[in-house]
């Protein structure tokens, strides 16, 4: 096994006071957080309303879009 180079000390040391400062002050990576997250949240929000929409269970959205699926699929075929 190769002994531990300074630049890997280095390295240890940078990403343990990263994890350590972010760790105490999570105001720091809370804004990244939020903004990856957000699309995330509009979109299962945008999805909920479809399924409501739908007649409020899974089954039946997951089967609108087969239908919409299928139609689409059919027509780019020429078909229906």
């Amino acid at each position: 096994m190769r002994p531990i180079l300074g630049i890997d000390k280095a390295a240890l040391i940078g990403f343990s006071l990263i994890l350590i400062l972010i760790g105490v002050l999570p105001i720091l990576i809370a804004p990244p957080i939020h903004s990856g997250v957000y699309p995330v949240v509009e979109r299962l929000n945008e999805a909920q309303l479809v399924v409501q929409s739908s007649g409020g269970t899974v089954s039946g959205a997951a089967q609108d879009l087969l239908h919409t699926v299928t139609a689409s699929v059919l027509s780019w075929f020429g078909g229906v």
